[in-house]
């Protein structure tokens, strides 16, 4: 699955593969997938904008322009 995702972002394979093999950046992904965690963060795409999340879940596909803005302007988002 990674490395399809890599082929279809045009990645540079050789050293996509020698990074994945050695595990040079597990611990870093292991802390963001965890803070994600904490934070309820339920899938992608999400932004987190002065500590409220925006997410496509949370008002379906029309509405996260919209949240970004207000969150941005400092508003808090509707749910």
């Amino acid at each position: 699955m990674l490395e399809q995702a890599a082929v279809d972002l045009g990645l540079d394979m050789e050293a996509f593969n020698e990074c994945l093999a050695s595990g040079q950046k597990e611990e870093e992904a292991l802390a963001f997938g965890e803070d994600a965690l904490q934070r309820s963060v339920s899938g992608t795409l999400t932004f987190l904008i002065n500590d409220q999340l925006v997410t496509y879940t949370r008002g379906g596909f029309d509405t996260p322009e919209e949240q970004i803005n207000q969150a941005l302007a400092g508003e808090r988002i509707d749910a």
